[in-house]
């Protein structure tokens, strides 16, 4: 069963903003982010409150509430 897109990724990709992982990594390699690849240094980040979120942003949700209230 194949899964549709949202609309979001469907117009990601025609505008050609959907890159490859490799070619992300060429652009950006891990090595040289502030974390080096290793999640005991994304863990251990200090907790910051956000209230503006932009695409690209990594969240881990506790809660989520659906649009029907559930």
């Amino acid at each position: 069963m194949k899964k549709e897109l949202s609309n979001f990724l469907k117009t990601a990709y025609e505008y050609g903003k959907v890159k490859n992982l490799e070619e992300a990594f060429k652009e950006y390699p891990v090595e040289e982010e502030w974390h080096k690849g290793k999640i005991e240094n994304v863990l251990n980040e200090e907790s910051e409150l956000y209230n503006h979120y932009e695409i690209g942003d990594i969240v881990f949700v506790g809660e989520y509430y659906y649009s029907d209230g559930k």
